[in-house]
């Protein structure tokens, strides 16, 4: 039974002198708090995605026909309504999937907003300029509203706007350009570190485990590319650190019981065994025996990892 629901009805009881005050305190101690509905959560952005999907193929097929005004003032009204929206249904506690949909859908209009203002008055400038733009504009949105979704599309834009403005650094190396995403990761990952003193758990928990996999990520990626243009000394050690970056990730995860680290660990650390596996099969082609002895033994190690991550979020449950 959901437990707010339940409090609704334990107040008519206690208002009708069913129930006295402690009968109501036992009744609802016996349904802890079911927290965050993650199910309702993921179907409600899951149908805001569908429905903008939608409506941008309607309005891409009829686009010369619509007055540019028109379509301005449309992604204006779509935009107060959805924060309206968001904000009306968490004052009247409103399932979470509702409003976190409509701060996603808050989040993403001003980028439309503002390449429509571009369009009607003919602006020209460059792609990471717009990017900024939005970025400024959405970045109070987590912060005043407590969303998940809201910091999601936050970050986005900053990755994004990373990526558009490196586009148009023609001196810009490969090593260099992984380097700054690396350290977007670690800026992500401190910040979550920093957040965590307040009360915004999933949000802490969003940005770390977005910080955690930029970087990780960006060095597999790194590693990955130098199979075809440097030495195996090079990918090897980057690999090698991502092991053990995870191996510290899982004891951190473990300490501190946070199963999203450990579950990241483990990911990750499979990951490399597989890459790894594969890098070597070109020198196996020739010997199929040692082929299959190594596809077997990989397979057990991939099983006895997944026994070991239960086995530690086990224990971390008692």
């Amino acid at each position: 039974m959901n437990k707010n629901h339940l409090k609704k009805e334990t107040d008519k009881w206690l208002s009708q002198q069913i129930i006295d005050d402690g009968q109501q305190k036992r009744i609802l101690a016996l349904y802890p708090d079911s927290g965050r509905n993650y199910w309702m959560l993921a179907f409600g952005v899951i149908g805001v995605v569908l429905c903008l999907g939608g409506i941008s193929l309607i309005v891409a097929s009829n686009w010369k026909e619509i007055p540019a005004l028109l379509k301005f003032i449309c992604a204006l009204l779509l935009l107060i309504g959805s924060t309206v929206f968001a904000i009306e249904s968490r004052r009247r506690k409103m399932p979470a999937g509702y409003s976190e949909a409509c701060w996603l859908i808050a989040s993403a209009l001003p980028l439309l907003c503002l390449a429509l203002i571009s369009q009607i008055f003919h602006l020209e400038g460059k792609t990471s300029d717009l990017f900024l733009i939005w970025v400024i504009l959405i970045s109070p949105l987590p912060f005043l509203s407590g969303s998940v979704t809201s910091l999601v599309a936050l970050l986005i834009s900053i990755t994004a706007l990373i990526g558009v403005e490196m586009a148009d650094w023609n001196s810009l190396s490969f090593s260099q350009g992984c380097l700054i995403f690396i350290a977007w990761g670690v800026i992500c990952f401190l910040a979550a570190q920093l957040c965590r003193c307040g009360h915004a758990v999933s949000q802490w928990i969003i940005a770390e485990f977005w910080g955690l996999v930029t970087a990780l990520l960006t060095i597999y990626v790194w590693g990955f590319a130098t199979f075809f243009r440097s030495g195996y000394d090079l990918w090897i050690s980057k690999w090698f650190g991502i092991f053990l970056i995870c191996l510290g990730l899982i004891f951190r995860g473990y300490r501190y019981a946070r199963p999203h680290q450990v579950n990241l660990g483990f990911v990750f650390i499979a990951l490399v065994i597989v890459s790894t596996f594969i890098r070597l099969v070109g020198s196996m082609m020739h010997t199929g025996l040692i082929f299959i002895i190594g596809g077997l033994g990989l397979l057990i190690l991939v099983f006895c990892l997944e026994r070991l991550r239960r086995g530690v979020l086990g224990r971390m449950s008692h």
